[in-house]
């Protein structure tokens, strides 16, 4: 393309398609996408003591594929956790626990082992608490 007529052509060309295209929305427009996906949500800082955990069950995935799970606290209260590495059997698990050893609470925000038994032994995995729900 010798000819700078047919390049600007060519160029304009390009650039129309170029704004077709789909652009996806920025992260700061997507909103936090945790808060989204569980109705009733509360993502302040809000803390349990983990001798209050009573029985858990399995919670919708997170929108990044991440596994979650509730943990019962009181007669209206569940705590939303979400894994941060892969935790095997957590689906199959008739029981989990969360490791002590670090602390007696738990807040949103912080990170926690989750112990679940395997037919090898118990793994160990990460979770993060996400927020609180009242029933």
């Amino acid at each position: 393309m010798n000819n700078p007529i047919a390049c600007l052509t060519a160029l304009a060309g390009a650039t129309v398609l170029a704004s077709c295209a789909p652009v996806p929305e920025p992260a700061s427009a997507q909103g936090d996408a945790a808060e989204e996906t569980l109705a009733g949500l509360d993502t302040s800082n809000q803390c349990f003591f983990m001798r209050n955990a009573d029985r858990y069950s399995e919670a919708p995935d997170a929108p990044n594929g991440n596994e979650r799970i509730f943990v019962k606290t009181r007669a209206n209260e569940r705590f939303v956790l979400e894994t941060l590495s892969n935790c095997r059997d957590i689906d199959f698990a008739y029981e989990v626990a969360l490791d002590n050893r670090f602390g007696s609470n738990l807040c949103t925000g912080d990170t926690a082992n989750l112990l679940v038994p395997s037919p090898s032994g118990t793994d160990s995995c990460m979770v993060r608490v996400i927020g609180r729900i009242e029933d």
